[in-house]
């Protein structure tokens, strides 16, 4: 179960990762960006707001925490 659950996490990984990439080459930054972790921060923002949604039965937090991801992106790469 973890090798399938960790392979799982990997495509995604390299799903946004491959997003992010497309994102640096037509907005270049000077920074030095660690896109994988970027990547591996989507994916967290997701399961964690599939679990606090629940938990606090919620439905807004999920999509409140991935606007915050994307005005995020947007900063770093302005």
């Amino acid at each position: 179960i973890i090798r399938l659950t960790a392979e799982g996490v990997l495509v995604w990984r390299d799903i946004f990762h491959e997003q992010l990439q497309a994102v640096v080459e037509k907005y270049p930054t000077d920074e030095n960006i660690d896109l994988i972790g970027l990547a591996d921060l989507m994916t967290t923002l997701v399961e964690g707001g599939i679990i606090m949604s629940k938990v606090l039965k919620d439905r807004l937090i999920l999509p409140r925490q991935l606007l915050l991801y994307r005005d995020y992106i947007k900063r770093i790469f302005s």
